[in-house]
């Protein structure tokens, strides 16, 4: 079990390393090829860092539908039908409320 504090500094802890990765990331890394024992070997690790924000979409919009379905009224973010607001603000919104409800959900007895 997590504790809300618990999650956003392990969000704020992933920033820092995407801020990393991402400054020192130069033409001749992102054409270097990733190695046999990497999962992905032989991909060039440009198209691999690239990939990464379709990867936080799938898993934000999951984690979404997770709330949605017990129950937590969630923001609306980008992609949301006549959505109005600031991208970078709900994307924000969106994970403090994620980190809230899922600490709610793990403390909250099992209904079954």
């Amino acid at each position: 079990m997590f504790t809300k504090p618990e999650l956003l500094g392990y969000v704020d802890w992933r920033r820092g390393r995407v801020r990393q990765t991402l400054d020192a990331l130069t033409e001749e890394l992102a054409a270097r090829q990733l190695p046999s024992a990497h999962r992905y070997h032989g991909m060039l690790f440009g198209l691999t860092v690239g990939s990464v924000p379709l990867d936080v979409v799938e898993h934000a919009s999951q984690i979404r539908q997770f709330l949605t379905a017990a129950g937590v009224k969630v923001q609306p973010m980008p992609g949301d039908r006549g959505y109005t607001g600031d991208p970078w603000r709900c994307q924000l919104a969106f994970t403090q409320l994620s980190a809230a409800a899922l600490c709610r959900r793990r403390r909250s007895p099992d209904p079954s």
